[in-house]
């Protein structure tokens, strides 16, 4: 037995490959080839029935799709010339009221061609899945355009008119920058596109009025709901969930925020904007600090939107007029839960009595205030608004002998000085249109009741 070294195996192994038939040799080769080919055409037939099969999905589907926007079309037309019975026809709910309901619905829309006040624009948009459907409906109101939100189901006579299906709302999609994201239904594309320019702006210029500078990143939820004020998620303390106005209108939506819209949203931002500036600041409800929060997100909300009642954000414009916009944002950090009046001076550096201040409304907050407390017995809590000395006392007491008193209406304040040199507020009032008056003199640095 002898050792074979390395070099002999492969010279051997070498010796064998040379020694190999030619036609074997090529035949092993289409053997290769042939296995490649059929693998390759095995996936180009499992692409074209995959293609196929996409196809015919696509077909089916814009097929469906037209179905809903024929019908919807017919339901147009019917509208058009106004008969109930070719619209009814098209109807089919699951519940007694549905029928009455778009009875009432026809007779709407009649109202509206004899003002003139409506045009169908012939611009439908459909969407499917499975039986059910759901169109877009373009409508002119007054010239406006505005969406009509439509759903059907597919009957074996054909698609008809059903109730909303609110869990048909579209796929969901995501507009977002740095500073806002937006979630939201497909059906809400065009009224997403419109709170994602206004809401983004609202929260940036609002948070920095404020003093937030970096204001953290916002989130919306637009949801399909039929009686939801704008609020913030329980969970996410920077998520605002909005009810589309598609699922909150009658019969159609514009296509931008209403006014009582915008109002609901920008309020909700200015109250977060508050929040955030404040170091999420709870005050006491029965202190100046509540009414202070108040106000200054009741003047936010209106300056925001470039609207409100003059009267309501008075206090804080004039402030801001006065001594400058950042005071506003110095306020807003200096306020405690339990702070009174008194901080503002602070703030300014003058006695309250010195301020070029417009006071009509907080003294109206302080006697609906009063009032609120006797209405709950909450005597200690009424007695604090008032000065301490003895005078002050006989009067407090006779006030506490009518809690039932109606509510004086803040006319005019004067600021002056009391005989005995106390800085003095006299404050004109009407009372079931018969005037009054009501005088605060400052003790401790606040504005306390006298008379």
């Amino acid at each position: 037995m002898s050792i074979r070294l390395d070099w002999q195996v492969e010279t051997d192994i070498a010796a064998e490959r040379a020694g190999e038939d030619p036609a074997a040799r090529r035949l092993r080769r289409r053997q290769r080839l042939a296995i490649i080919a059929f693998t390759l055409l095995l996936f180009v037939l499992a692409g074209g029935v995959v293609a196929l099969i996409a196809w015919r999905l696509n077909t089916v589907d814009t097929t469906l799709r037209q179905g809903v926007i024929n019908t919807a079309r017919a339901e147009q037309n019917a509208l058009k010339i106004g008969d109930l019975s070719e619209y009814m026809s098209l109807m089919r709910g699951g519940n007694l009221n549905y029928i009455p309901e778009q009875t009432a619905r026809f007779n709407r829309y009649q109202d509206l061609k004899q003002k003139g006040a409506i045009q169908f624009s012939g611009n439908i948009d459909a969407e499917v899945d499975g039986q059910r459907g759901r169109a877009l409906v373009e409508e002119l109101i007054n010239g406006q355009p505005t969406l009509a939100l439509w759903y059907f189901w597919r009957y074996p006579d054909g698609w008809r008119h059903v109730p909303t299906d609110y869990t048909f709302w579209g796929e969901t999609r995501t507009l977002e920058n740095k500073t806002l994201s937006i979630t939201y239904g497909s059906t809400d594309e065009a009224i997403a596109q419109v709170l994602f320019e206004s809401a983004g702006r609202w929260w940036t210029a609002g948070c920095a009025a404020l003093g937030c500078t970096t204001p953290p990143p916002l989130h919306i939820k637009i949801t399909p709901c039929v009686s939801c004020a704008p609020r913030w998620d329980d969970a996410d303390p920077n998520l605002l969930v909005v009810a589309s106005p598609l699922a909150t209108a009658a019969d159609r939506a514009p296509l931008e925020l209403s006014p009582d819209q915008e109002e609901a949203i920008a309020e909700r931002l200015a109250e977060h904007s508050f929040e955030v500036a404040s170091g999420a600041l709870r005050p006491n409800a029965n202190s100046d600090a509540a009414w202070l929060q108040q106000t200054i997100t009741e003047w936010l909300t209106a300056a925001t939107l470039g609207r409100g009642n003059p009267a309501q954000i008075g206090f804080i414009q004039s402030v801001r007029d006065a001594y400058g916009a950042e005071t506003i944002p110095a306020l807003v950090k200096a306020l405690s839960p339990n702070s009174d009046i008194s901080i503002l001076g602070k703030v300014l550096g003058q006695p309250l009595n010195a301020l070029t201040v417009d006071w009509r409304t907080f003294f109206q907050w302080r006697l609906a205030l009063e009032r609120e407390l006797l209405k709950a017995n909450n005597q200690k809590d009424f007695l604090a608004l008032w000065d301490s000395g003895a005078d002050a006392l006989v009067n407090a007491r006779r006030r506490l002998a009518q809690p039932g008193a109606a509510l004086a209406q803040v006319q005019s304040v004067t600021l002056g000085v009391t005989a005995a040199g106390i800085p003095a507020a006299l404050v004109r009032t009407t009372v079931n249109n018969v005037a009054a008056s009501v005088e605060f003199h400052i003790v401790n640095g606040t504005w306390k009741r006298f008379a």
